[in-house]
């Protein structure tokens, strides 16, 4: 009998997981699709809504700092970067919370965010090269601002 309960208590955590994804997936398909209609506000509300209902919803979270971005609220994007980056460390999230460092002049900290997008990157890292040749410049550091503009070169070659 107790094999039973736990059989269905397992069963009913699982179905309760699946609800519950289910109904966060429905409003970010509903941010993505405002997004494409460039419906800004409706896609904002819609991405709270992914996040109140899990707020553990890295893509959520992302989209939303991305779309901060964009509108220029850039504390709001750091916000929305920081808890998408405490749910999954995700190498792009940390590149575009460095450059939501850059845009808020915090380049010490844009600078750690884009090296350390550069080394969980699993893909092609120019841009990430390019940027931190660009940061490296702004901070007046030319002999590594050099270093990466050169990486660009030779994986570019």
């Amino acid at each position: 009998m107790q094999a039973l309960y736990i059989g269905l208590t397992l069963i009913g955590i699982s179905v309760y997981s699946i609800l519950k994804s289910r109904k966060t997936v429905q409003p970010l398909d509903r941010a993505k699709l405002y997004l494409k209609k460039d419906k800004t506000s409706e896609a904002i509300k819609a991405l709270n809504e992914a996040v109140e209902l899990d707020d553990k919803q890295y893509e959520a979270y992302k989209l939303l700092g991305d779309v901060y971005y964009q509108i220029k609220s850039f504390d709001k994007a750091l916000t929305a970067y920081n808890k998408a980056i405490k749910n999954h460390k995700e190498p792009i999230a940390y590149f575009n919370r460095g450059i939501t460092y850059v845009s808020l002049n915090q380049l010490d900290q844009a600078i750690k965010d884009v090296t350390t997008c550069m080394n969980t990157y699993k893909g092609d890292k120019n841009f990430i090269y390019k940027e931190l040749g660009y940061l490296y410049q702004m901070i007046g550091d030319q002999n590594q601002s050099k270093n990466y503009y050169n990486m660009v070169m030779k994986t570019s070659a």
